[in-house]
């Protein structure tokens, strides 16, 4: 609560909210209703100052609504707090806040720029160079940060008023899921959107969403509304059978046969000659099943480039498609790594 509080002062009084300044806020905050009546205090702290110049600025219904509540969690209930709970409250806070606040992030989230999402609706293509290998958490972190302000952009725009579509690309895209992405997957299409991740299997999938139930429902949920899939060699036996039972079963004839010999003609049967007696009987048939079209061995044996071919072999499955090439929903694909 403490910190929407915090950035609806900040909104109020000064039009933006940046990560800074919400610090000084909950630093400068009164920590006793004897502070809050000290011009002393009131002069010098910014959270007091932020109130003052929110409290001058002209406001909707709803938004003196929502600062006469911003002022009462920290004029009156957070002064009058436990020490002890309000140092727990505010290290919280300050632990979220800390990574934007000092460094890379700082920089790039926190000062003057000239680059921000709405560049994509002109037709822009933002590029966020920070390797995970080299930047590591803090790399990961903004490149995550960055998809999802994207994310809302693109949803919030009116696709009747400017329809270019757009479209969001990650390569080792295990890296930047969070669990916000199946449910902007689900109506992205809506807003002219197309969404490319690439990954080396379904695990790593389940494993960045937390790795239990619930990281598997939402690997689930994300990919069942990506209806292009390309499936590559492979050595994961959950992704080989997640893509062959996507592709799914068809009926198929299974071909069945049976010889029966006479107990005492044993030698002929051994010698395989007993189909030349006639006390023995040959029986055979076949019979419907529904078996899957394409086995999940089959995936570890796509080729997967490098010389001498410099061939990748891929299955391509599209909900919805049928590939004139196959009469089925999937097809076998090459693609040339020096073409």
């Amino acid at each position: 609560m403490g910190l929407r509080c915090a950035v609806d002062i900040l909104a109020l009084a000064t039009g933006s909210v940046s990560v800074p300044e919400l610090v000084k806020v909950f630093l400068t905050a009164p920590t006793s209703p004897a502070q809050v009546c000290d011009p002393k205090f009131q002069e010098s702290s910014s959270c007091f100052r932020c109130i003052k110049a929110a409290d001058a600025k002209s406001k909707t219904q709803r938004q003196q609504h929502d600062f006469g509540v911003a002022c009462d969690h920290f004029l009156l209930e957070w002064p009058a707090l436990a020490e002890r709970t309000r140092s727990t409250i505010q290290a919280t806070v300050l632990g979220w806040l800390d990574p934007c606040n000092r460094g890379l992030l700082r920089e790039m989230f926190c000062t003057d720029t000239t680059l921000t999402p709405e560049a994509v609706q002109d037709g822009k293509i933002i590029l966020i160079d920070l390797p995970v290998k080299e930047f590591g958490e803090v790399g990961q972190f903004a490149q995550v940060l960055w998809k999802y302000c994207t994310q809302k952009q693109l949803e919030r725009r009116k696709v009747q008023e400017n329809p270019r579509p757009a479209f969001i690309w990650a390569d080792e895209a295990q890296h930047f899921l969070t669990s916000y992405d199946f449910q902007f997957q689900a109506t992205c299409r809506s807003a002219w959107v197309a969404t490319v991740l690439l990954s080396q299997n379904y695990s790593n999938f389940v494993a960045a969403l937390g790795g239990n139930e619930k990281g598997r429902v939402e690997t689930d949920s994300l990919l069942a509304n990506l209806n292009t899939k390309v499936f590559h060699g492979n050595s994961d036996p959950v992704t080989n059978e997640f893509a062959s039972r996507l592709i799914g079963r068809t009926l198929q004839y299974r071909a069945s046969g049976n010889h029966s010999h006479a107990a005492d003609d044993q030698v002929s049967a051994l010698l395989g000659l007993d189909w030349v007696r006639e006390n023995g009987t040959t029986s055979g048939g076949f019979s419907e099943v529904m078996e899957v079209e394409v086995e999940p061995r089959e995936f570890t044996r796509l080729r997967t480039g490098g010389p001498p071919a410099w061939i990748v072999d891929g299955i391509v499955f599209q909900n919805g498609k049928v590939f004139n090439a196959s009469g089925r929903g999937w097809l076998p694909v090459q693609f040339n790594q020096r073409a």
